[in-house]
């Protein structure tokens, strides 16, 4: 009897001891809370274990918040930048964003407050990743984070899947169409920019959010002003850098001489247009000066997931006889409907236009 007690004893213990390392070796599966999860690879080439589903997401970039709002996922997002919290169509897709926390300040996280939301997942920008202090920072907080970043348009792309990936269920549906129209509309840019001699190309010069800061090599700006047919004139240029801002001088733009002078703010706009230092510029004195619209974001600016509406913008602007045929407003009005839920009336259209009253200027805006 006691021979047989004991092998009941060992073959339990087997029993019990296999499970435990199945239930381990399950793909997908934490050991600790049985949660489902998957793995991405991040912009950094990092392999990130996340939860399947994400009910919590800290999201500290502007350029994220956005995308995810407006693809309808206000609801996952526990923390954003207070800059996006000025954006008047965010809110009227999702009002709550006003609660979400801000964990950073300056590129600086507040671990505690941060820890306090208990994220599912936390997005970061490039800038943060490469800060030692502030890796180490989430490293110690144990807490999955995915760094997302890009410089040119097809990098966006790749960054706006890789949120898809991370986000998933209504947030990834949105989201990849939101890709296929901004491929669509690189492909219908090229091939219109293609029937435009080089000779006969505008010069333009994309003033962002200041006067006097304006795109880099290899820019996002840089990429999609060039390809709808125009001269980026800063790109090749030497500029001053701070961080991944460039700025010119006043004197290097009149030297430029654009034909053209676009600008992401409509106070910087109306600062090149009634500023004295500015009225010997061509672009000004011909009446050239334009600002771009404001949708859910500041079309085309570095940080924008609409830059597939800044481009047909440009091209219908100054090539009407190449782009005349494009109805903007209708393209816009169908995708914010069938994207984000939001009706595009005549009012809207006309604030999405002018720039003004959809979203505050920033502290530098029209200087």
């Amino acid at each position: 009897m006691k021979k047989i007690k004991g092998y009941v004893r060992i073959t339990l213990a087997l029993f019990f001891i296999t499970m435990l390392l199945s239930g381990c070796s399950q793909p997908g599966i934490t050991a600790s809370d049985n949660t489902p999860t998957h793995t991405i690879t991040d912009s950094a080439g990092r392999q990130v274990e996340i939860p399947t589903e994400i009910k919590k997401a800290a999201v500290l970039d502007a350029f994220m918040t956005e995308a995810i709002v407006m693809s309808q996922g206000g609801e996952q997002i526990v923390s954003c930048p207070a800059g996006t919290k000025r954006n008047v169509l965010l809110k009227e897709i999702y009002p709550e964003i006003e609660n979400a926390v801000t964990v950073t300040s300056s590129g600086v996280i507040n671990a505690e407050a941060l820890m306090e939301l208990k994220p599912d997942v936390v997005l970061i920008k490039r800038e943060i990743y490469q800060s030692e202090a502030e890796a180490q920072k989430l490293d110690k907080l144990g807490i999955p984070y995915v760094v997302v970043s890009y410089d040119n348009m097809a990098e966006q792309i790749e960054a706006l899947r890789l949120i898809a990936s991370v986000m998933g269920g209504r947030v990834a549906q949105n989201m990849e169409t939101l890709c296929q129209e901004y491929e669509r509309v690189i492909t219908l840019c090229e091939e219109r920019s293609a029937r435009i001699p080089e000779s006969e190309r505008v010069k333009v010069y994309h003033s962002i959010t200041e006067a006097v800061r304006t795109d880099g090599e290899n820019s996002l700006g840089s990429d999609w002003i060039k390809t709808v047919g125009c001269t980026d004139v800063s790109v090749g240029s030497e500029l001053k850098s701070e961080g991944d801002d460039y700025y010119a001088s006043i004197e290097q733009i009149f030297v430029w001489d654009p034909d053209v002078v676009i600008c992401n703010d409509a106070s910087t706009a109306e600062y090149f247009k009634t500023n004295e230092k500015f009225q010997g510029l061509r672009a000004v004195r011909e009446n050239q000066v334009y600002n771009i619209p404001i949708g859910f974001t500041r079309w085309g600016h570095q940080g924008s997931c609409e830059t597939f509406f800044g481009m047909p913008w440009l091209g219908t602007t100054v090539y009407p006889e190449v782009y005349g045929d494009i109805d903007l407003r209708a393209e816009v009005t169908d995708f914010y409907q069938n994207v984000a839920g939001i009706q595009v009336d005549d009012a809207l259209w006309d604030k999405i236009l002018s720039g003004r009253d959809i979203r505050q200027g920033g502290k530098n805006s029209g200087k």
